[in-house]
């Protein structure tokens, strides 16, 4: 799953609110159900958005990137944040406080304009998102992700797991479909690798892209 594709520079007002701060990657950012106490907005790098069951399995449903907000409607309605976030690679972030949020609001209409349209935005990639798992297979995200999503190269450093949290599937169904895709003559895999044997067919089964 890659980051969403339209990025928004944020207006230079919000640099006079809140602080700088750096995060590791694979860090911890919150977790589902923790209190709202700040509003993030992303420098540099990438977090996950994701949600993990009962066995541990992790699905991540959204990837976001420089010009991305998050935890603002948690700050605006008071309520607990719905997913765990986490630091896909090294960040910079800009960390504001959800009281001085509020404050920041009053009275700017275009602030409020601004956040407006990245929610609609939301809605559209979440959108998408729901048609991809409904009507997709397993294998056709995982194609998608081998080619648009990561750099092209022949061979990936990537377990089963890896894949199964970025295309938002379950580990037994990425193994299936995996094993598909190299009886397909796709891929070859290996201990904790994926190798694109045809790039050209494994392309033409991810479909056109949007």
């Amino acid at each position: 799953m890659r980051p969403e594709h339209r990025r928004r520079t944020f207006q230079p007002v919000w640099d006079q609110f809140g602080r700088l701060s750096n995060l590791p990657a694979q860090s911890l950012l919150w977790q589902r159900g923790d209190s709202c106490d700040e509003v993030i907005l992303i420098i540099q790098g990438e977090l996950e958005v994701y949600h993990q069951n009962l066995e541990g399995e992790v699905a991540v449903v959204r990837c976001l990137g420089p010009g991305e907000i998050l935890g603002e409607m948690s700050a605006l309605d008071g309520g607990n944040h719905s997913a765990t976030v986490r630091s896909r690679t090294p960040c910079q972030l800009r960390r504001i406080p959800a009281s001085e949020f509020r404050r920041a609001l009053e009275g700017r209409l275009d602030l409020v304009h601004d956040l407006l349209a990245r929610q609609n935005e939301r809605v559209r990639h979440l959108t998408r998102q729901v048609a991809v798992l409904g009507f997709e297979s397993v294998a056709t995200r995982i194609a998608r992700h081998l080619t648009r999503d990561l750099p092209a190269q022949e061979t990936y450093q990537l377990t089963h797991r890896d894949l199964a949290e970025r295309v938002a599937a379950t580990r037994e169904s990425v193994t299936k479909a995996l094993g598909l895709l190299a009886r397909q003559g796709f891929l070859e895999l290996g201990r904790g690798t994926v190798t694109v044997v045809d790039r050209s067919g494994l392309s033409a089964l991810a479909g056109e892209d949007d």
